[in-house]
């Protein structure tokens, strides 16, 4: 298959051109080499805006000279609003000052936002939801507009110091899986080594995001775009993906399975792929898929119908590097190949991850630290394979294992991937019970969802057979990043 780079644009520096040390070599690089070529377009219901980097480098210098003359410098702003072009400015221009940006989910309730504040020592807050009742150890923070932080002159390039790499300058909140999430501290250091992951044949322009922010893909595509000279497509959400998409005309999408899902849904409802060009854009046919692997059939039907698709496992600790992959000649269940500058091993049946972009720790809690790494090494948890040719393949949860009374060891994740073969199945979860295994199933179709499951049971040992399974209506709880909120096991 010839894999034609569609909306990329020759104005784009080579990855391997490009070699900033610090991000004020960055802002020097927007203003004097890429200032005419468009940073970031975005579609606000009516018209689309195209904004350059030298729009761009203005606006975040505004910033900047507002925080230089209000004495900021290590504040720490908690980022409590949606995606916005502004958003990316204010974060930006923290970056330059020497300040930290918490990035929190404004869609959690206010108990875990404030929470999550006030660990972290918050002062500030960029928020476009209300903060009338937001008290973080007794005091209000101090509210930011975007308004006021861009009404003065801006800052001029020789205010911004070169920062030491090892500068935490990002706190990212870990999705919780299995409980409290966790603090990432992010450097300098990380934040440039994530400009330099890339993945082979995915075009560097006109690329269209629409998760969120504080999730470390939506956030790192965009820093990867605009380290060279690169064209973001910034959705307003989910709910406007469509038309946004529309209007945008994007080349390239990074999405994570639950948006896959609805894509391909929306795809089916037109009458002929002839038309889709006219809802999604004459250029969209690259698509990244992040947070866990799609399902087979899905992948299949955009495969067929001519697009790329490709995988990229990372997690927050990591600023989502770790692996990338084209699907063309290997299963989906593969996660890639070692993307740039990263190195892999497998240590009793973990994969381990080494690079620049492995995170400073976890704040204010150095026994997590030294127990995530160790001489260099992140111990990210999850349980891998690596086949002959190089790719490697996540088996499992190290954590989720479940330890039975007999001596037995399951993976939840496998069991759970053979439920999902019913097309009947939505969703599920498999933990341990004193008795056995039990599974909650989600299903429209609880008869068919039964009987998948006996079948299950009757080609498996019974140490690996499901003793109890729930069936629901309802969605399974979620993180705020759209991952199943495991139960834990009740027998270890």
């Amino acid at each position: 298959m010839n894999h034609e780079i569609i909306g990329a644009d020759k104005n784009v520096a080579r990855l391997e051109d490009i070699r900033i040390q610090n991000l004020r070599e960055l802002m020097l690089r927007w203003v004097n080499e890429y200032k005419d070529n468009i940073a970031y377009c975005l579609y606000d219901g009516e018209q689309v805006r195209n904004v350059t980097f030298q729009e761009f480098a203005t606006d975040v210098l505004k910033v900047c000279r507002y925080y230089i003359d209000h004495g900021m410098k290590q504040a720490h702003i908690a980022m409590m609003a949606s995606n916005s072009y502004q958003w990316l400015v204010i974060y930006f221009a923290a970056l330059l000052t020497d300040n930290v940006c918490v990035l929190v989910n404004q869609g959690l309730d206010v108990t875990e936002r404030i929470r999550q504040c006030t660990f972290a020592d918050v002062t500030h807050v960029y928020a476009d939801i209300p903060l009338d009742d937001f008290i973080l150890d007794g005091k209000k923070p101090i509210a930011l507009t975007y308004a006021e932080m861009t009404a003065g002159e801006p800052a001029d390039t020789s205010e911004i110091e070169a920062l030491d790499e090892e500068t935490l300058c990002t706190i990212f909140f870990t999705s919780g899986t299995l409980g409290l999430s966790k603090a990432v501290m992010i450097s300098h250091k990380n934040v440039i080594a994530r400009m330099y992951q890339d993945i082979k044949n995915f075009p560097v322009t006109r690329t269209f995001i629409v998760l969120p922010f504080y999730h470390t893909a939506g956030l790192s595509i965009a820093m990867r775009l605009v380290v060279r000279g690169g064209m973001a497509c910034l959705g307003r959400g989910i709910r406007y993906m469509f038309q946004d998409m529309k209007h945008l005309q994007a080349a390239s999408f990074i999405m994570v399975p639950a948006i896959m899902e609805g894509f391909a849904k929306f795809l089916r409802s037109l009458p002929s792929p002839d038309v889709w060009p006219a809802f999604i854009g004459p250029n969209m046919k690259h698509l990244l898929v992040c947070g866990a692997l799609p399902k087979k059939e899905t992948n299949q039907f955009f495969t067929d119908h001519g697009f790329l698709t490709g995988t990229v496992y990372g997690l927050t600790e990591t600023m989502g590097c770790g692996t990338t992959g084209l699907f063309d000649n290997h299963v989906v269940e593969g996660i890639g190949k070692p993307g740039v500058g990263t190195q892999l091993r497998i240590e009793d049946g973990e994969l381990l991850i080494s690079g620049p972009f492995v995170m400073k720790g976890y704040y204010k809690d150095p026994e997590a630290t030294a127990q995530a790494i160790r001489d260099g090494w992140l111990y990210t948890g999850d349980l891998a394979r690596v086949d002959e040719d190089g790719w490697y393949f996540i088996t499992g949860r190290k954590k989720n294992v479940i330890l039975l009374s007999n001596g037995e060891n399951i993976s939840p994740e496998d069991v759970e991937a053979t439920l999902m073969e019913c097309e009947a199945i939505i969703e599920c979860m498999v933990y341990s019970i004193p008795k056995g295994i039990c599974a909650d199933i989600v299903t429209q179709n609880p008869e068919a969802a039964a009987a998948h499951v006996k079948a299950y049971n009757q080609r498996n040992p019974i140490y690996k057979q499901i003793f109890k399974a729930n069936y629901l209506s309802e969605p399974l709880p979620k993180t705020g990043s759209g991952k199943i909120k495991r139960k834990a096991n009740q027998y270890e």
